[in-house]
């Protein structure tokens, strides 16, 4: 009889390992731990630019959620995002690492858009004037994904790669539809939620040593045969 993993719990201080638990007949019986992972993308690019700056942007997100649950049978990422908008290069390198993403694993990950809108901004005491980028829809697109999921019983543990706590409420309500799925939090680094991470009942922080381990290729060709190299000062 195949057995079904107990949920995450805390990752130790050095990222070194997450236990696994002991085995559990909750979700899946008759088969492995069917893993689903919902990204939110601006987050986690941000947490991990301010853990590191450039060095780990280019992450296979695949490869990462393999290395946290590696007895979960993984079966879909869901990348969460909004087009750049504004700086050219900004732009460039969005599209250059989406498009290396789907070419490395076309069949295992869908990049879903939200859209970006940008508000003027003013200080009155230094006088300066900026652009203010705000990221629209991701946080419902995530919500309608995680239900979907997990009323429609597709999925044994759902991973959310965020510490939005505005997804707690999607958290509850699916929880509440269906009680058999785990629902667990990886938090991006220096992003954490108490709320979330209550209501879970396993979470992770996303640790430097581990998204070291789940880099994409120096190399990838993208689904239109384009040859992608990781781009300058991306690690």
């Amino acid at each position: 009889m195949s057995l079904v993993y107990a949920p995450l719990v805390e990752s130790f201080p050095d990222g070194s390992g997450i236990p696994e638990g002991v085995p559990s007949q909750r979700g899946n019986p008759s088969g492995p731990d069917r893993l689903r992972v919902q990204v939110d993308g601006f987050r986690r690019c941000h947490g991990l630019h301010e853990q590191a700056r450039c060095q780990f942007l280019w992450l296979d997100l695949v490869k990462f959620a393999e290395n946290v649950r590696p007895h979960s049978s993984f079966e879909h990422v869901h990348h969460f995002t909004a087009p750049a908008v504004g700086d050219a290069g900004v732009v460039s390198r969005q599209s250059v690492y989406q498009r290396a993403f789907e070419g490395r694993s076309p069949d295992r990950l869908t990049i879903v858009q939200g859209r970006d809108q940008s508000k003027p901004k003013h200080c009155r005491a230094c006088q300066t004037s900026w652009m203010e980028r705000d990221e629209k829809e991701t946080d419902v697109n995530i919500a309608f994904r995680l239900v979907a999921d997990v009323v429609q019983a597709v999925v044994d543990t759902a991973m959310l790669i965020s510490a939005d706590s505005d997804l707690a409420p999607a958290v509850r309500m699916a929880r509440e539809l269906n009680p058999s799925p785990h629902i667990v939090a990886a938090f991006p680094p220096r992003r954490y939620s108490d709320e979330l991470k209550n209501i879970m009942p396993g979470s992770l922080q996303t640790y430097v040593s581990r998204v070291k381990k789940s880099l994409l290729p120096e190399t990838v060709v993208s689904l239109d045969a384009t040859t992608l190299t990781r781009l300058q000062n991306w690690a």
